[in-house]
């Protein structure tokens, strides 16, 4: 996951971060500073199982 998202998204356009929750203890946040390259991650990692929020 790291390596496609540095070769699509390049190393300074996501962030990631760990959702240390009570039951979620392999849970991260992705934010991402193209919409594109988040719909890309989207279809290839999330498994029909994303929450995600687009703030206009």
């Amino acid at each position: 996951m790291h390596g496609w998202l540095d070769a699509v998204a390049g190393r300074d356009s996501y962030v990631i971060w760990g959702a240390n929750e009570p039951g979620l203890p392999d849970a991260m946040l992705v934010y991402f500073t193209n919409v594109k390259v988040a719909a890309a991650f989207l279809d290839r990692f999330a498994c029909g199982m994303a929450h995600y929020a687009i703030e206009g």
